[in-house]
């Protein structure tokens, strides 16, 4: 016999531990030599005679733990039946044996795990079981064993078990179960008791089947703490539930006895047994449940009847806001809807029992005197009820839409003009929860729509009904206005509900609520409604809605009537309604055509520049509304020849136009244009970029871009200026391999061009030019040299004393675009020009400008906005810009430390810290985390500058110190703390007190030992603003105070 073996053997019985690692190591090594068979199983049971049959107890039960062990974990394949059947033997005659009984069950569930295991062998198990094992008085663990038995013998043999051993199987489960408290053991009991409930013949033990787990109810279980099982409250409910509701015989038992525990006084409890009742409804047999269903309806129905029921706007958030609700009371009513829907369900296509149909008619009938009256207590309620039996089926639906209905609107017959307010009111809150059992089975769960659908007898009545409270009741009475707006919504989100022309009418009816009444609660309705209409019904928008909005935009900026009606609603008011209406493209397209129809209008009509600039703005938005998906190919043949060609004229060339030379009317027209050119098919943008520069630069009269010639010719290098407003735009969202023309002689064109012009805006759009070409066309050995040369004139001529200090600062602005375009795509020439801005710090001329310098070197400005379309390798990639995702992170790296080491030579020189300030509003919060300890500093001398912009940049930075760096701050609080207060006090504008109020919130986090010696005077501190005259600013304040009250104070307890 090899040593090794014995060695192991040794070694597991010497250890005082069984699960040390060196007793799963002994464990592991025997079954190597066993499965690789070195030694037979029988062979290593002779080695271990003498410890098995030791007289001593603790080694005896060791041994036999030794053994279980092994057989646990070998391979399953590796013992034959003669094997299994002498081992169990051996077993058996051990459970007599008192102290190795865990020891024991172990091995014998192992055994009937085993492959090779023969069910005949259960018989035997199962009975000694029975016979030698009592459970009382083990412990929970032994006790688990005798359960997990009976479960591995259920799920290797379950077909055999039901075939020959039923009535043994349920005497074994009574008897290991009998008494049970454990909660890991009952959570086994549990599931046992549902196998054998629901797979075997239970007929005579059904009363002691349920009576071992009915006892346990209702479960009060509360898991101790530091439970390694996690065994929670829940799952021994569900456990029992399933146990209660695995048979049909139980019913007898189950209801009348949950039905009983429902007066208890604990919502915990009812909760519990409604639960439970639901289940057993569920899947319980139909013939089973018709016996109790009258019981069940009496006892459950004044759960709703007799509760007020909150206002929601359908059957589906009432049922979560009353799952949600704190009150345990209130989580009720879900239940209960819960189970007469279960109950609903019971009658089927498959299953139409007359039995089952009288019932269903008899809580109708019951309901009926409910029904009738919209204003009686339980109107509502009975409304909910019928409303979530309805929705159970097909089949149910079918059978009580056609008596509920007339019910509930028999209110209205014959005297439609005579219903009160109130009763209007609740007739269509009542009306709407019925409609929820259309949208469940037609919508939710897709069932066929045929055209008998009893609905559809009743929607002239619902249609007049809403009609009726929408149209003839006074404006004054807005509640039901919109009520009735909600119930126009429902309809149109119900599934082949309305016919085309009833949605005509609907949303006839609607536009006129929209242009004729101006409370804002009932706008606001009618536009989010007329908003989901849009989305689905775009040709009713278009039909009725589009042209009455239209016709309330007047041809002139007369306040005249418009046909005879004084208008109610402005003309912002009228914009803001069709950006709200714009929620399909095939709005969007006529939408288009019709504003610009209108544009051209209110020029010829000598319409006002205001009015025509918001007719401008709105256009561009209305554009914003098309998705990344949607094309304007259309646009640039329809929309783009005439929008284009009259807002070149309009400003270049119509002198007595309203927007003649208008910047602002030009700026919103190049945000449309962008967006259109955005959207446009991308093989066509290199067609596109040569009208473009032909019809800007070149002076061409025919270009498909214009409907027809301009009075002149345009070129951008000698005349018309404001273009390039335009023009930039345009150029920013095109994606073209190459320039139409020799992009280095472009450039010094424009450089030339600069000179000529006159304003700010002609300026810098230039400006903005010349950086979007560098940094979308220029790259290679050529452009370095270009722009090489390009730095040195321009450096030049600033360090040059004799040049005006006018051609300076504007030789200063191109260096800053150029640079801009270069950082952006990360080109090494960058830093030579990054590095010649940063010095300027330096200089005595232009420190003070450097910081707006860089502070535009980072920002993020609508010239460099960057768009996606779908790329080669069919992934969204960047197209009409260069940016590298981490300039900024490389920009700020490589600037910071000369901020910082300048500042440190110089500390009087604010122009450093103005400098951080601006660059750190647009880095990123993860950029700025590493470098927190070395700017922080700067950051807090900062916060006596005088300029808001940078003093509420810092408090920004100070607040991530705050939040992400606890440490720094707490070394840094007595002077911290006294300058936030201070800012408070002082006359700052609204950012920096809100940003200062929001630092001081978040040092109340901070340990209190740091911060109660500050509270009073933070208290203290905040009387001023507290009655600051921005609103936000005292909220802010409020809460701060707030939490410095309550800053060590004894929290209250709860409950």
């Amino acid at each position: 016999m090899s040593l090794d073996i014995k060695s192991h053997i040794n070694q597991y019985m010497v250890a005082t531990d069984p699960a040390s690692i060196n007793s799963t190591d002994s464990v592991k090594a025997l079954i190597k030599e066993i499965e690789t068979n070195k030694i037979t199983l029988l062979n290593f049971i002779k080695v271990m005679g003498d410890y098995l049959t030791e007289d001593s107890n603790s080694i005896r039960t060791k041994a036999l733990s030794l053994l279980s062990s092994v057989l646990q974990d070998m391979n399953k394949k590796k013992l034959f039946g003669q094997d299994i059947q002498v081992l169990m033997d051996f077993y058996l005659s051990k459970l007599s044996d008192e102290p190795c009984i865990k020891e024991t069950l172990a091995g014998l569930n192992s055994l009937v795990l085993m492959n090779q295991f023969s069910p005949v062998l259960i018989n035997k198990l199962l009975t000694s079981v029975k016979k030698d094992f009592t459970p009382k008085g083990q412990l929970a663990s032994t006790r688990f064993l005798g359960f997990q038995i009976l479960k591995s013998i259920l799920t290797c043999h379950l077909d055999y078990c039901i075939a020959n051993l039923n009535e043994l199987i349920i005497k074994s489960y009574l008897h290991l179960s009998k008494n049970e408290k454990d909660p890991k053991n009952l959570l086994i009991s549990f599931e046992l008791n549902t196998i054998v409930s629901s797979k075997f013949d239970i007929r005579e033990y059904n009363e002691e089947l349920f009576d071992s787990v009915f006892c346990y109810f209702p479960i009060s279980f509360r898991a101790p703490e530091n439970d390694p099982y996690k065994i929670t409250g829940d799952q021994l409910k569900q456990g029992l539930r399933d146990c209660l509701s695995a048979n049909d015989l139980y019913a007898k038992d189950s209801f009348p006895n949950l039905i009983e525990k429902l007066s208890s006084p604990s919502p915990n409890v009812k909760l519990d047994v409604l639960k439970t009742i639901n289940q057993c409804v569920s899947l319980y047999a139909t013939e089973t449940i018709k016996s109790y269903w009258i019981s069940l309806w009496n006892s459950l129905k004044f759960e709703i009847l007799h509760h007020e029921i909150a206002s929601a706007k359908d059957l589906n958030a009432l049922m979560k806001y009353y799952e949600s609700a704190e009150s345990e009371d209130e989580r009720v009513i879900p239940i209960v809807l819960t189970i007469f829907k279960s109950l609903g369900e019971k009658y089927s296509n498959n299953n139409k029992d007359e039995t089952l149909q009288d019932y269903l008619i008899l809580i109708v009938d019951e309901l009926a005197k409910f029904l009738k009256d919209p204003t009686d207590a339980k109107s509502k309620q009975s409304t909910i009820i019928l409303a979530a039996i309805c929705s159970s089926n097909l089949s149910v639906y079918n059978l009580l839409i056609p008596k509920v209905m007339p019910l509930l609107l028999s209110s209205t017959n014959g005297s439609e003009t005579n219903i009160s307010i109130k009763n209007q009111r609740m007739l269509m809150t009542n009306v709407s929860f019925i409609l929820d059992s259309y949208y469940k089975l037609f919508n939710e769960d897709k069932l066929k729509i045929e055209d008998t659908n009893p609905m559809f007898e009743y929607k002239d009545n619902i249609l007049m009904m809403i009609n009726q409270s929408l149209l003839a009741t006074s404006k004054l009475e807005v509640s039901i206005r919109c009520l009735a707006i909600t119930l126009i919504a429902k309809l149109f989100t119900l599934n082949s509900f309305l016919k085309t022309q009833e949605c005509q009418l609907i949303a006839q009816s609607l536009t006129e609520v929209l242009s004729e009444d101006n409370n804002a609660t009932t706008f606001g309705q009618t536009l989010n409604t007329l908003n989901s209409i849009s989305k689905e019904y775009p040709e009713v928008i278009l039909e009725f809605t589009v042209p009455k909005l239209l016709v309330l935009l007047p041809d002139t900026d007369s306040t005249e009537e418009l046909n005879g009606i004084q208008p109610v609603h402005t003309k912002e008011k009228v914009f803001e309604t069709f950006l709200s209406i714009c929620e399909n493209k095939l709005i969007v397209d006529s939408l288009l055509i019709r504003l610009l129809n209108k544009l051209e209008i209110l020029l010829s009509n000598g319409a006002s520049k205001s009015y025509i600039r918001l007719l401008l703005l709105n256009l561009s938005k209305v554009l914003n509304k098309l998705t990344d998906s949607d094309s304007s190919d259309d646009y640039m043949k329809k929309f783009v020849p005439k929008f284009l060609y009259i807002i070149i004229n309009e400003i270049c060339f119509n002198q007595d136009s309203a927007i003649y030379k208008d910047e602002i009317s030009l700026e919103y027209s190049g945000r449309s244009m962008k967006k259109l050119i955005i959207n446009y098919d991308l093989t066509l943008h290199p067609v596109l970029i040569e009208k473009v520069f032909a019809l800007f630069f070149k002076g061409e009269h025919e270009t498909s871009l214009l409907y027809k010639s301009l009075p002149e010719s345009i070129n951008l290098f000698e005349n018309n200026f404001i273009l390039y407003s335009l023009f930039s735009k345009m150029l920013a969202a095109i994606k073209s391999p190459k320039l139409p023309i020799d992009e280095y002689e472009f450039v010094d064109c424009l450089l030339i061009t600069l000179n000529k012009q006159s304003t700010l805006v002609e300026r810098q759009s230039t400006l903005q030019t010349i950086s979007l070409v560098v940094n979308k066309w220029f790259s290679g050995v050529a452009s370095e040299t270009y722009l090489n040369d390009k730095f040195d004139k321009l450096t030049s001529i600033i360090s040059d004393p004799n040049t005006p200090k006018l051609t300076k600062l504007k030789d200063l602005e191109t260096i800053t675009w150029i640079t801009k375009a270069l950082i952006m795509k990360n080109d090494k020439l960058g830093d030579k020009f990054q590095l010649y801005l940063v010095s300027l710090l330096e200089s005595t001329e232009f420190a003070a400008i450097t910081p707006k310098i860089l502070e535009v070197l980072v920002a993020d400005l609508p010239c460099f906005d960057s768009f996606k379309k779908v790329g080669p390798l069919g992934k969204p990639v960047v197209f009409n810009v260069n940016i590298r995702l981490l300039y900024k992170q490389k920009f700020f790296n490589s600037t910071l430390p000369t901020l910082i080491a300048k500042y440190k030579e110089n500390p009087t020189n604010k122009n450093y810290l103005t400098a951080l300030s601006l660059i750190l509003k647009y880095v990123d919060k993860t950029v700025i985390l590493p470098h927190l300890e070395s700017i922080l500093p700067l950051i807090l001398t900062s916060l006596s500058l005088k300029s808001d912009l940078i003093v509420a940049s810092s408090l920004s930075i100070l607040r991530i110190a705050i939040d992400e760096t606890p440490d720094l701050i707490t070394r840094q609080l007595s002077t911290i703390i006294p300058n936030l207060i201070q800012l408070l006090n002082s006359n700052r504008n609204e950012e920096v007190k809100s940003r200062a109020l929001e630092c001081l919130i978040s040092l109340s986090d901070f340990e209190l030992h740091l911060m109660v010696p500050y509270r009073l005077s933070i208290i203290n501190g905040l009387v001023t603003v507290l009655d600051d005259e921005k609103r936000i600013v005292r909220k802010i304040a409020s809460d701060c105070r707030q939490v410095y009250y309550e800053l060590g104070q004894p929290k209250a307890e709860v409950g």
